[in-house]
């Protein structure tokens, strides 16, 4: 849960990116940041703590510090929105307008399966009545 969310401060699109954050974490070390005993330690250790990091300093680790900034106003996306997070170091190479792309495709080739069985599905009931 984002600090904002805790301290009952008004929140934006900056505690997305904050569970963003929280979710790469868990990836990478199989574990929630903030995690304790109970819901009250946890938030405490929200408010309180430092984000701890394991092993060896990267780009990954860097994009889940800045992400999991607990001022909202110096957390990665704060000033230029999503394109600040593109542009991390972690994304260098991806080709977003690729990505938009395939998905594109992906959902339509499944739209057009669906179709085609739909359809087979017609002609099977049909020549069965």
């Amino acid at each position: 849960m984002a600090l904002e969310i805790i301290i009952g401060a008004s929140h934006e699109y900056a505690m997305d990116w904050w569970a963003l954050g929280v979710l790469r974490y868990e990836m990478l070390y199989r574990r929630t940041p903030f995690e304790w005993k109970n819901r009250k330690e946890t938030f405490h250790k929200i408010l309180a703590t430092q984000l701890e990091s394991i092993g060896k300093p990267d780009s990954l680790t860097d994009l889940i510090e800045k992400l999991l900034e607990k001022d909202p106003t110096c957390r990665l996306e704060y000033w230029e929105g999503a394109f600040e997070i593109k542009e991390h170091e972690f994304f260098r190479g991806l080709k977003w307008d690729l990505l938009t792309e395939a998905l594109r495709s992906l959902i339509l080739h499944e739209f057009m399966d669906l179709f085609i069985l739909d359809y087979w599905a017609q002609i099977i009931f049909l020549a069965g009545a």
